[in-house]
């Protein structure tokens, strides 16, 4: 048994997932390893969470307090003709409170042809 050290833990989104396979191709299998960055509202980083956003406008109030980008890797359930699966990388945007502004439907980055 783990000794308690008294760190509160906070589960969010109801100890959810934020992050789970959909129907997209690519993300059908699983979804992990996801990282998380947060980009707080500065005259540098507006212009960042503008392109991420694909909005000119950032007065929507869930903006205020800035973006949280989290890149995960994902697996389709079948690997469309390949022996083995290679995994995808996605990105998904939320809030600081963990409520989602806009997930990816295509992946940011894909696995590269292996050479023989």
């Amino acid at each position: 048994m783990l000794k308690s050290y008294g760190v509160p833990i906070e589960r969010l989104n109801k100890g959810k997932p934020i992050i789970a396979p959909r129907d997209n191709w690519w993300e059908n299998g699983v979804t992990n390893n996801a990282a998380a960055f947060y980009l707080e509202r500065s005259a540098t980083n507006d212009s960042i969470i503008k392109k991420l956003i694909s909005q000119e406008n950032l007065d929507d109030p869930k903006l205020e307090n800035g973006v949280v980008a989290v890149h995960y890797r994902a697996l389709p359930r079948k690997a469309p003709s390949k022996q083995h699966s290679r995994s995808y990388i996605g990105l998904a945007l939320f809030t600081p409170e963990v409520e989602l502004l806009k997930r990816y439907r295509e992946p940011v980055i894909l696995p590269s042809e292996v050479k023989s």
